[in-house]
């Protein structure tokens, strides 16, 4: 079918159906945006919008809902089986669900446990005597001066569980966690090619 422009009038293809819908009344996009300069469009990003909200036909077949996050009533269709009222209440939900001891990766707050260790002072005390008493070297290639780290021969996750550490009080008072004979002074790459580094100690076992 052969329609013109409303706002060039040129000529154009379109099709019956869409002249039949109201549409097919420009011939491209720029013609459109032309004619809706200083114009409120009734669309409202809509593909469809005389079958949106009141008009559409499964309208009158919802149910209401109650969000169970925020308790909230909403109107659904019952084939939705929704049961958040937003994405928002839907993810405060899964949270909550995965927290502490019921996620699957919980490992009885123990990671939390090795960070506060790591960043109190005792931990910093007996960082530096390690590193005086290496002379500020790596153990295993003899760099000096470099990205120095200290290693856990035994790692600090395996002295945590084997000593039942729960608390900081449970980890000031245990002696293995502050021997200086279980730490060395490596660089960083001598460092990530042990055997405890990283990913390498996630499996953990009692030694």
């Amino acid at each position: 079918m052969i329609a013109n422009c409303i706002q060039c009038n040129n000529e154009f293809k379109t099709k019956p159906f869409f002249i039949k819908i109201g549409q097919g009344k420009f011939c491209s996009r720029e013609c459109y945006g032309v004619s809706m300069i200083g114009k409120q469009s009734n669309r409202k990003g809509k593909k469809y919008p005389h079958l949106c909200g009141k008009n559409h036909w499964h309208y009158k077949n919802r149910i209401e809902i109650k969000c169970e996050y925020c308790g909230v009533i909403f109107k659904d269709l019952k084939c939705n089986n929704r049961k958040f009222c937003s994405r928002k209440c839907a993810s405060q939900d899964l949270s909550l669900k995965l927290l502490g001891d019921k996620n699957h990766y919980w490992k009885g707050g123990k990671t939390l446990l090795q960070r506060a260790i790591r960043l109190c002072g005792k931990y910093n005390l007996w960082r530096a005597d390690i590193l005086e008493r290496d002379n500020y070297t790596c153990q295993h290639c003899g760099l000096r001066g470099n990205i120095l780290q200290v290693d856990h021969i035994k790692p600090l996750r395996s002295i945590i569980f084997n000593n039942d550490i729960m608390t900081m009080g449970d980890a000031y008072s245990c002696d293995e966690l502050w021997d200086i004979t279980n730490g060395r002074v490596l660089c960083k790459n001598c460092h990530k090619s042990t055997d405890t580094y990283g990913k390498h100690n996630l499996e953990l076992k009692k030694i």
